[in-house]
């Protein structure tokens, strides 16, 4: 059910801004990182794939929760855009405590590598696509015009590197309670 949320939220987004805002390819494509973890928690949540389980949390728990906290938006309260943004935002974080509610998932070890090597391969790809057609996806061109985390990771492009230092360590910390729980809980 949460999956078919998830879905439904995505097109009824998608709909919305090209209905009123045609379609740009600025920021119209779902190529920011946020908009890959709601493909990877429905995914999760529909088949509870563990890569896919995996790329959920690290993601989310780490890119979706600073988005949260310093959005990007152009518009304010009570603008569909703003109350758009943190449902849907706010239903990745929810995705992941229904993983980790009701699937049995559990994050590991080998999740922190998986994460960080599909952050690398987000860079790679988005930032070229971004490099070749003037886009920003990612903020991998230029930071948000608002202040955000990034604008304490430097000047570009040395933020993409910080960016990734800091992913990783945040991965990391992601994983550190649940080996506990896993030493706690082994014979």
């Amino acid at each position: 059910m949460a999956a078919v949320f998830l879905a439904s939220y995505f097109l009824a987004v998608l709909v919305l801004r090209v209905g009123t805002t045609g379609f740009d390819w600025d920021d119209t494509l779902p190529l920011h990182l946020c908009d890959l973890v709601v493909f990877f928690a429905i995914d999760a949540l529909a088949s509870a794939r563990r890569l896919s389980c995996e790329l959920t949390y690290y993601w989310a728990m780490s890119g979706t929760l600073q988005a949260l906290i310093t959005p990007d938006l152009h518009q304010g309260f009570p603008s569909l855009y703003y109350l758009l943004f943190f449902l849907g935002h706010g239903a990745n974080i929810v995705a992941v405590a229904v993983l980790l509610s009701s699937t049995g998932y559990r994050p590991s070890a080998r999740g922190v590598a998986e994460a960080f090597v599909g952050l690398l391969l987000y860079v790679m790809v988005v930032g070229a696509l971004d490099d070749v057609f003037g886009w920003n996806y990612g903020y991998l061109c230029r930071a948000p015009s608002r202040a955000s985390l990034v604008d304490l990771l430097g000047a570009w492009p040395d933020y993409i590197v910080s960016g990734l230092g800091l992913g990783i360590v945040l991965f990391v910390l992601l994983y550190l309670p649940w080996a506990r729980v896993g030493r706690a809980e082994a014979p």
